[in-house]
C-alpha cells in the first residue's frame, strides 16, 4: 500500500479547488430564500414551548452569522415578536474603485427577523420564522395566513381533551 505522499508523486499533478466562504450575504434575495427555507425546514416541527423553536431558529441564523438576542415571551399562549438582526462582524477594507470601508461604519440597510408562535388545540406549539429586509416587514406582518390543519395520530392521553 502506497502512502499518501508517494500515491500524490505518482499520479502527478493534483487538482486542488479552494472554496473561500468567510461571509453570507444576506442582502440577496437568492441567501435570504435559502436562509428562510432552512428556518421554514427547522420549524416544521411542534414545540413543547416556543423557547424551543427560538433556540432552532438560532442555530440556523448562525451558519448566515446572525446572532439572535436572548428573548422573553410574555404571552404563552400566541405571538409575534420582530427583531433587528446584523450580522455578525462587518467587511472592511478597500474595494479595487478605491471605497474605503470600516468596521464603524454603517451601510443603513438593517434586516429582520420575524418570528411567530402560537399553542394549538393540543398543547404544542406552531412556530414560524423569516428573515426580511427592511421594507418587506410591513407586508409580513398585515399578511396572516390560514391555519394548517394537521391530522393527528394517536394522542397521549395527557394531550386528550
Amino acid at each position: 500500500m502506497l502512502k499518501f505522499k508517494d500515491y500524490l508523486l505518482e499520479g502527478g499533478p493534483t487538482t486542488v479547488i479552494s472554496v473561500d466562504f468567510t461571509k453570507a450575504d444576506l442582502k440577496k434575495p437568492d441567501t435570504r430564500l435559502e436562509a428562510n427555507r432552512n428556518l421554514a425546514a427547522v420549524l416544521a416541527q411542534d414545540f413543547v414551548n416556543p423557547y424551543a423553536g427560538w433556540v432552532k431558529s438560532g442555530k440556523v441564523l448562525r451558519n448566515y452569522g446572525l446572532e439572535l438576542p436572548r428573548a422573553i415571551f410574555p404571552d404563552l399562549k400566541s405571538g409575534s415578536e420582530v427583531f433587528v438582526v446584523r450580522p455578525f462582524g462587518g467587511a472592511f477594507g478597500a474595494t479595487l474603485d478605491g471605497t474605503v470601508t470600516s468596521p464603524n461604519s454603517d451601510d443603513n440597510t438593517e434586516m429582520y427577523f420575524y418570528f411567530t408562535y402560537k399553542i394549538d388545540k393540543h398543547g404544542f406549539y406552531q412556530c414560524t420564522g423569516l428573515i426580511a429586509m427592511e421594507g418587506e416587514v410591513g407586508e409580513i406582518a398585515g399578511g396572516e395566513e390560514e391555519e394548517n390543519k394537521i391530522e393527528r395520530g394517536d394522542l397521549d392521553p395527557r394531550q386528550r381533551q
